[in-house]
Parts: C-alpha cells; structure tokens; sequence
C-alpha cells in the first residue's frame, strides 16, 4: 500500500499541486536556515555531543531538509484526494518497519 503511494505520488511530483505545496518545493532564505539548523543543534545537543562542531552543523543541515522534504509530502498528500491514505496507527507502524 505505502509503495504504491509513493509510486503514484511520484509519477507526476507537481502536476496538481497547490500554491502551497509549490511554496514548499523553494529554498528558505540563508538566515531562516541558520535559524532552524541552530534550533536542531539546540534540540539534540545530547545527542550530537560527540561529533565534532562541523559536523553537528552538517547533521542540523540535513535535519532541515529532510523535515522539509516530509512536511512537502504530506502536504501533497493533503492536496491530492486521489493519494489520500488512511493513516491509522497500524499503517503507520508497518511504515516503520
């Protein structure tokens, strides 16, 4: 079920999307970067202790990204009813897996 989602939402990735969704699809600013990579160094400092400082930074960096790239799915998810899933706890721990 969730591969044949992600096949169908990637056949087409804009084709009907809404002005949102495109929004999303553009880089944020330098400065908006910085401010969410800091708040992720903030967050996970604990975690992150042990690397050294440039690569904290690269870790932040792809911890934007990739936040980004899931709040564009699911946005696109909301935009297309014909990709809608029903994501109940169960699919939601088989995607886990």
């Amino acid at each position: 079920m969730y591969s044949e989602f992600i096949r169908q939402l990637n056949t087409n990735p804009l084709n009907g999307c809404s002005k949102e969704e495109k929004g999303l699809e553009k880089t944020i600013s330098p400065r908006t970067r910085k401010q969410l990579q800091r708040k992720m160094l903030d967050l996970f400092m604990d975690e992150m202790e042990q690397l050294p400082r440039d690569l904290q930074w690269v870790l932040a960096d792809d911890l934007v990204t990739a936040f980004r790239n899931r709040l564009a799915v699911f946005m696109k998810i909301q935009s297309r009813p014909q990709l809608q899933v029903q994501f109940s706890e169960e699919n939601i721990a088989r995607i886990h897996k």
